[in-house]
């Protein structure tokens, strides 16, 4: 099976060249300029994702670019150049489009930002994860096209233009953590947590019983477990804040 691919550029390019005739091919681009919920403009780099939604109402997209509830993410694109997305080929191959049934597909719009004191906006684009399928970081997310159907085949694919700016909406989902283990070791107590998102600064807090969880304490983190004192208390939280306000 094929990988869901994108080319840029691709009005002056052969189609044959990065699809077979039965694949899926939209043809997709905006006016810009496409901003993020605080009003500022898209920086180079960032993110357009092609999703196949099956329930406009549910769906959502989560904080590791993958979809909550109601459809699928295909495939994501760090395509932004000058405020908008210029020319853009998104490919599904035949076998891929012929498994998604009862939706259509959309376009959206990512903010992948992660802080970065050495760029001129206090923020860079997080780019995409180790395995080239999603971005690193979601923010949050805005839908950009609702294109419905593709047609199949060299002759006839679907083009898109969006007329009017793009905007992200909506905060991306980011998972509650929850404390999987506790240990004792030595003078300390190691918590492991799932659930954490890259999205997302942690903080541990302690209190006098579960309910009264609400004193932050210091604790040493590594990966997806978080160092304590053991003198810091019994019970504890591990609560998350979103590193880019939403």
């Amino acid at each position: 099976m094929k990988k869901i691919m994108f080319a840029l550029g691709a009005i002056g390019m052969s189609v044959a060249a990065v699809a077979a005739v039965n694949d899926s091919l939209l043809m997709f681009s905006t006016k810009g300029p496409d901003t993020y919920r605080d009003g500022s403009t898209v920086l180079d780099g960032e993110c357009y994702a092609l999703c196949y939604v099956t329930d406009p109402g549910s769906f959502a997209i989560k904080s590791d670019g993958t979809a909550a509830a109601g459809g699928e993410v295909l495939l994501t694109s760090p395509v932004a150049k000058d405020g908008h997305c210029p020319n853009l080929m998104y490919v599904v191959p035949a076998e891929k489009a012929e498994s998604l049934t009862g939706g259509s597909y959309a376009v959206y719009l990512l903010d992948t930002r992660v802080p970065d004191a050495n760029a001129p906006s206090g923020y860079s684009v997080a780019g995409m994860s180790a395995d080239g399928k999603t971005a690193a970081v979601v923010n949050g997310a805005g839908s950009v096209a609702d294109v419905g159907s593709i047609g199949s085949g060299t002759s006839g694919f679907a083009t898109y233009s969006a007329t009017t700016a793009g905007s992200v909406a909506v905060a991306a989902v980011i998972d509650r953590p929850a404390i999987t283990a506790i240990k004792v070791d030595g003078a300390n107590i190691v918590l492991t947590v799932a659930g954490l998102s890259p999205a997302a600064d942690y903080k541990v807090y302690t209190g006098a019983g579960p309910a009264g969880v609400s004193k932050k304490v210091e604790a040493e983190a590594s990966g997806n477990t978080f160092t304590v004192s053991k003198d810091a208390g019994q019970f504890f939280k591990v609560i998350g804040t979103r590193k880019v306000a939403q």
